[in-house]
């Protein structure tokens, strides 16, 4: 799948509890594989904006040192 504009994704953010959160993808870079900007949807605080954020695909196997960064990736199924 490829990001566009008005695809919800999950905002990973390590600092916070949970870690992920709903976003929707605001703008796409222009080259392949490049970062995406989203409005992010955390729960009881109002929404706000997140630019230049690249993709980490989630694993089961990850654990909290794994992801150190703000990244995105398709919500899970």
């Amino acid at each position: 799948m490829s990001p566009s504009v008005g695809r919800i994704v999950h905002y990973h953010q390590p600092d916070q509890v949970p870690p992920c959160r709903a976003a929707i993808v605001t703008a796409v870079r222009d080259q392949p594989g490049g970062s995406i900007d989203v409005t992010v949807f955390p729960p009881y605080a109002s929404p706000y904006p997140v630019s230049d954020l690249t993709e980490r695909p989630f694993t089961p196997e990850d654990g909290p040192g794994d992801r150190m960064v703000d990244t995105w990736h398709w919500p899970e199924r």
